[in-house]
């Protein structure tokens, strides 16, 4: 889910020095921890992608102000086109 250790911890109904503990017994734990907290992450990634492909603008402007901040406007005189892979301008 993407949770701060204290939020696993409430959810689990364990104590932030149990889970630490568990952590140092057993190193490859946290590895797979810091794993499982980019998977939303990801999933929306994904799901930003599908929109793109579909050629939702609002997703587009909003990965675009995000990846170049405010420099970067889409008005009307542009039209993005996305195929696949492939994208005019």
């Amino acid at each position: 889910m993407g949770c701060t250790d204290i939020e696993a911890c409430l959810f689990a109904g364990i104590n932030r020095d149990v889970l630490y503990d568990y952590q140092k017994k057993n190193p490859e734990f946290s590895d797979r921890k810091e794993q499982l907290k980019q998977n939303p992450f990801l999933l929306a990634r994904g799901v930003q992608l599908k929109d793109l492909k579909e050629c939702n603008s609002a997703i587009a402007q909003k990965v675009l102000e995000r990846k170049e901040g405010s420099k970067v406007a889409l008005t009307a005189a542009v039209q993005v086109t996305i195929t696949g892979k492939d994208a005019d301008l």
